[in-house]
């Protein structure tokens, strides 16, 4: 993922104009992209799903809709309901040629899953003569009123693929333990995008654990919480067989570990791909 936002109280997820700011910050030049709505704040899980779902969008824009064409613009607008719910409106419009796809790939379907598998809340997709509109709803457990946006940086992409030492992951085998799958099959995507292999994916210590006797991996990925439970027991176990990992969590550098991880490096959610390839190159 392109950019990232961090707000206070990030262990409670994080500010959905900061994320915005963030994701569209490498395509804003001039008026081409607009962003409109109150101050809303999304808990961990909602932010790490919309985020996704952002992400997303915001490629495919780049590369087929209003961010790929001159005449093309973007308008985002947020509202709350009544009910508390957290209403987005992602609408392209100036675009020529548009076409629903042919069939429907992971990130089609990670758009249109993403909010609705992970948070139970809704999700439209529509092809307009004029660009992609899509339409989301996140229920209001996830959601809080917020006063307003921390400054966010809008810094351009770091060319990670022009970066020798991506080499020298190529080909090493990560085991991803993560609990949210979609989450999880973004960051696998991505990963062998730039020639790693994820040997596994586990949602429970105790999967984690079996797949490192089974079939240990080369480097890991660990998600500290994982629906409850602490993901240090496997952190111990790869520890103990010489295994190089990363934390992940959406608690940002706030995250307490146990003394004996203080040089494991952390990665805040939602992944940044740049971010986590670092990462396991310093492990």
């Amino acid at each position: 993922m392109d950019g990232k936002t961090r707000i206070a109280g990030a262990e409670n997820g994080g500010d959905l104009a900061g994320l915005l700011q963030a994701e569209l910050g490498p395509y804003r030049d001039g008026s081409r992209i607009s962003l409109d709505g109150p101050g809303v704040a999304l808990d961990d899980r909602a932010f790490s799903a919309v985020a996704l779902v952002l992400h997303e969008l915001a490629t495919n824009a780049a590369k087929y809709g209003a961010l790929s064409q001159p005449s093309g613009e973007l308008r985002v607008t947020w509202s709350l309901d009544q009910a508390g719910n957290c209403c987005i409106r992602w609408a392209e419009s100036g675009v020529a040629g548009v076409a629903p796809p042919s069939r429907s790939g992971f990130g089609s379907s990670l758009i249109e899953r993403a909010v609705s598998f992970d948070l139970n809340g809704s999700s439209n997709v529509s092809f307009t003569a004029d660009g992609v509109v899509a339409e989301f709803t996140v229920p209001d457990q996830f959601v809080r009123a917020s006063t307003g946006v921390q400054p966010v940086a809008e810094a351009a992409k770091d060319n990670v693929a022009e970066d020798s030492a991506v080499d020298t992951l190529e080909g090493r085998r990560v085991l991803l333990v993560e609990d949210q799958i979609l989450i999880a099959m973004a960051l696998e995507a991505e990963l062998q995008d730039f020639g790693l292999v994820v040997s596994g994916v586990a949602a429970t210590v105790v999967r984690a654990l079996e797949l490192i006797a089974s079939d240990p991996p080369d480097l890991a990925v660990l998600d500290v919480n994982l629906n409850g439970e602490t993901a240090i027991p496997v952190a111990e176990a790869l520890q103990a067989r010489g295994i190089h990992f990363v934390f992940a969590t959406g608690h940002g550098a706030d995250v307490e570990l146990p003394d004996g991880f203080g040089s494991v490096p952390v990665v805040s959610k939602p992944y940044q791909i740049e971010d986590i390839l670092r990462a396991l190159r310093k492990a």
